[in-house]
């Protein structure tokens, strides 16, 4: 069964969240926050809240 004329379906290759080389020598800014797999959760949370909020601010 199709689905109605009304929906809208957006597919993405996940490129900007990949560790890729050549994307991160294009794009420094963007950074990482930490691994999930030593850093607490939380803490990770925090400094990408603060992040995604100083920029928000920034673009105002």
């Amino acid at each position: 069964m199709a689905a109605p004329a009304s929906v809208t379906v957006e597919t993405t290759e996940n490129f900007e969240v990949r560790m890729n080389p050549a994307f991160l020598a294009r794009a420094p800014d963007e950074g990482t926050m930490g691994s999930l797999l030593t850093e607490d959760p939380l803490v990770l949370r925090r400094s990408s809240y603060e992040r995604w909020r100083t920029r928000s601010q920034s673009s105002d």
